[in-house]
């Protein structure tokens, strides 16, 4: 369908243009006030500090944000749509829909159910 075929042109275009993004170039990319970003590594840490890092409206490095992206989406890319949870008896699950880039909201929903767990 016409659809199908939109949406493959689109996932073909995402990743062109991740393959694009060189991290030679990287320092040149560098915005002055980025500094003092955080520096990213894939842990509960750093998600937490680029909480506190956004909440004040700070803008991440671009090396940062580059390879944020590049990290989810090789995890998405073997995530299926659908997944499995298990949910302890006593526990609580939060489903957040999109966002539509509305960050501040989605700090809201963490203050008020909790950081997701680091599982």
């Amino acid at each position: 369908s016409l659809n199908y075929c939109r949406k493959q042109l689109r996932k073909q275009m995402l990743k062109q243009a991740i393959a694009e993004c060189s991290p030679k170039i990287a320092p040149q990319l560098e915005r002055p006030d980025s500094s003092g970003s955080p520096a990213y590594a894939p842990t509960p840490e750093f998600c937490r500090a680029l909480v506190e890092w956004q909440r004040s409206h700070k803008i991440i490095a671009d090396s940062c944000a580059r390879d944020l992206v590049l990290d989810f989406v090789s995890l998405m890319s073997h995530a299926g749509a659908v997944v499995d949870i298990e949910v302890p008896t006593d526990g609580s699950i939060t489903v957040v829909g999109d966002l539509h880039g509305q960050f501040d909201d989605l700090l809201k929903i963490w203050k008020k159910n909790g950081y997701p767990s680091d599982a």
